[in-house]
Order: C-alpha cells, then sequence, then structure tokens
C-alpha cells in the first residue's frame, strides 16, 4: 500500500510540475525543480535511519504516515493557491516534504519490520515475499496513476485529486501499522528464533542439527541416525596433526 503511494508520485512529479509552470517554460527550469524535490528524499531517509532505533520502526513509520497524510491533505486543499508560477517554490517544499516523510518512516521501516519479524531459518522466504509483494504494488500504483488522473474532472480538482487518495491510503496505512504490526525491540529476533525452536520441538521436529557450523558435529548426528559409529574427535585431531605438519614444512 505504501508503494502504491511513494514510487507514481516519485517517477509523475515531472508530470506534475510541467502542469504548473505550464509546456512553454524551458526544459531546464522543470529539469531543475524536479531536482530540487527529488532532493527531499535524501534528509529523510538519514533522519529516519538516525530515529529509527530511538522510536522504534513501527512508531515511526505510523507518525511519519500521519504526517504524510497531513501533508498530502493540505496540498490537495491549498492546490489552487500552490499551483501556480508565481508559487512553484513553495509547492516544490511541500511536495518535497510530502515525499521526504515517505522515506522517514515507511522507506526505512518496511524492510527493517520485514527482516526482524520471522526466525532466522526462514527469514530469507519472508523477507523475499515482502519485497515482491511491494514490487507488485509499485507497479500498480504507477499503472493506476494516470487512469486515477482521468477519473477527476478537468482543471484543478484532477490535478489534486490523487493527492487526497494518497493521504487517504497513508491514514489507513497508519491504522493498519499501529493495530496490526508488532513492534520490534532490540532483542526481537532472538526472541523469535527462540519462539521457533520451542514450536518445532514442541510438535516433533528435530532440531538437534539447527544452528550447527562444525561439519564434523553433523556428521556424527547423521551417523547416529544410520546406526553407525564416528570419532569425530579423532577425526579433528588428525586433521590438526597433518596441519601442524604442513605448517612446519613450510
Amino acid at each position: 500500500m505504501i508503494v502504491i503511494i511513494t514510487y507514481p508520485f516519485g517517477i509523475y512529479a515531472s508530470t506534475i510540475t510541467t502542469t504548473i509552470i505550464g509546456d512553454s517554460a524551458p526544459l531546464a527550469t522543470s529539469l531543475g525543480w524536479n531536482v530540487v524535490i527529488n532532493l527531499f528524499y535524501i534528509p529523510g531517509c538519514i533522519i529516519g535511519a538516525l530515529l529509527v532505533d530511538r522510536v522504534k520502526p513501527k512508531m515511526l513509520m505510523t507518525i511519519a504516515l500521519l504526517l504524510q497524510a497531513v501533508f498530502g491533505f493540505a496540498m490537495s486543499g491549498a492546490y489552487t493557491y500552490l499551483a501556480t508560477p508565481a508559487h512553484i517554490a513553495g509547492f516544490t517544499i511541500m511536495y518535497g516534504l510530502f515525499l521526504s516523510l515517505g522515506e522517514l518512516g515507511p522507506g526505512n521501516c518496511t524492510m527493517i519490520l520485514a527482516s526482524k519479524s520471522s526466525p532466522t531459518a526462514f527469514r530469507g522466504v519472508f523477507y523475499g515475499c515482502a519485497a515482491a509483494i511491494g514490487k507488485i504494488g509499485a507497479f500498480a500504483g504507477i499503472w493506476a496513476f494516470p487512469a486515477i488522473i482521468d477519473r477527476f474532472p478537468p482543471g484543478p480538482k484532477q490535478d489534486s485529486g490523487p493527492f487526497w487518495i494518497a493521504s487517504g491510503l497513508n491514514v489507513l496505512a497508519a491504522a493498519i501499522s499501529f493495530f496490526f504490526i508488532p513492534e520490534v525491540p532490540e532483542n526481537h529476533m532472538t526472541n523469535e528464533d527462540t519462539k521457533f525452536r520451542e514450536y518445532l520441538t514442541a510438535n516433533g521436529f528435530d532440531v538437534s542439527l539447527m544452528g550447527l557450523k562444525d561439519e564434523g558435529m553433523i556428521e556424527s548426528h547423521i551417523a547416529k541416525d544410520k546406526g553407525e559409529v564416528v570419532d569425530v574427535v579423532a577425526r579433528d585431531a588428525s586433521s590438526e596433526d597433518n596441519d601442524n605438519k604442513g605448517t612446519e614444512a613450510v
């Protein structure tokens, strides 16, 4: 839902600014204002990275989404005033802050929440699914953005309409984030791993091989399952002696 808002408003920024300054404006003017708008992504990302540990991902994302909704509603309400060549600077600042808040909260926190909300055993799959769904949302938002504009009557409402919709989606996303997404403290991943191991044990799964890095230990467990006997300690000692002889030869 968040990327449905973020990607279209970033990609179609040039279209929006061109609508304000007019088609007759030099290309350098349109490009310059778009560069200024896109520069607002940087402070939002940096400030969000500095705040995420103090405020916590869930709360930071909720606050940023609500602030983004406030800016979106303000831009929609004052669009006829801001969307003029004389006030393009004010519109650029408002639009830039709107995008910056998207990076402050959702841009920093969505993947943190996705990566820290699952056990290590399937964290990659969990994160990958979250990222894939996000890309689908980005495609849907970019595809639907022109159609949304065409649904509004020509004039200021056609240009401000997407901001009303985006702000409403921000409020909905903030509510989902606050009520349905768990907070992730510093030790959350450790707790998830412990709970997952306890769940597997309670349901009869063999967790004896989880987290072992020593290949000798793994082979000893496999040998026990087959009823064989493997002298892991002797093999490791022999390997160590061979390493020492090689070092002395050098």
